[in-house]
């Protein structure tokens, strides 16, 4: 590709440990070759123990900013983390109206790895019936897709089928991070004419941030152009790549490091 590189325009909520959030979806984007277009949707009080407050921008001062940005350069992709409160996603669902054609991946995260919760019901229903119809691809985990939608167990059969409902919210796909499974690691990526399973390795490690790795890098890999089969493969490779190669950083957690500049 010619000329500069495209632009990832990302809105997530910020951990200032580093180890999740906007910091490590900084560290993804500039890992993937991308320019990057970083906007705060809500702030924490947090460190590796846990986290002990949480604040939501409000959606007049989230938007201006997204005026600003978007006046300005016009964004080959968005990546939408922890966004904060109904309010930012009601306003997010209207925006993205403007911007139909733009890769959308969205990353429902519901709470912090060490506790803590970044959403309640009314924003639930905002994404079900509002956010979600315009993502290229929605990536939750188990949990959040059991707050989602409701899942009575963890066989594979069953979250493929939750996984169907959110895919009838209108979005393109649906990956379902397959790391909360008991026994064996396996992601599903449902698209509208098929379904695959991709078989993961598990490390025994406690690494934070790889789902902020995982969804900026498809978002990168979606400016580029890609198809979202195509992104996701390399997408779940990286973050293989980021398990072997974590560095120790922490009392109860280890974020991922800050990896070698990966293929576009």
């Amino acid at each position: 590709m010619g000329g500069k590189p495209p632009l990832v325009l990302i809105v997530s909520g910020l951990d200032p440990t580093g180890s999740a959030g906007l910091l490590s979806d900084i560290r993804a984007a500039a890992a993937s070759r991308v320019r990057i277009a970083p906007i705060i949707a809500a702030t924490t009080i947090q460190n590796r123990n846990g986290m002990f407050g949480f604040h939501a921008i409000p959606a007049d001062f989230l938007k201006n900013q997204l005026d600003v940005l978007i006046k300005d350069s016009k964004p080959n992709a968005m990546k939408i983390g922890v966004i904060g409160s109904g309010d930012n996603a009601a306003m997010l669902a209207e925006y993205l109206e403007t911007m139909p054609e733009m890769p959308v991946v969205i990353d429902p995260v519901w709470k912090a790895s060490q506790g803590g919760c970044f959403a309640n019901d009314a924003l639930k229903q905002i994404y079900l019936e509002d956010l979600f119809k315009h993502a290229h691809i929605i990536t939750p985990n188990i949990p959040e897709l059991d707050w989602l939608i409701g899942i009575s167990d963890h066989r594979l059969r069953t979250i493929e089928k939750a996984g169907k409902q959110l895919l009838r919210t209108g979005c393109k796909s649906v990956l379902i991070k397959g790391g909360h499974l008991p026994d064996r690691l396996v992601d599903i990526l449902l698209m509208k004419d098929r379904s695959l399973k991709l078989q993961g390795v598990r490390f025994k490690t406690n690494v934070r941030g790889t789902g902020c790795h995982l969804s900026t890098f498809l978002a990168a890999q979606l400016a580029y152009g890609k198809s979202i089969e195509t992104a996701v493969r390399r997408a779940r490779n990286f973050v293989r790549k980021l398990f072997t190669n974590y560095v120790a950083a922490g009392m109860n957690v280890q974020p991922v490091r800050y990896m070698e500049r990966s293929e576009s």
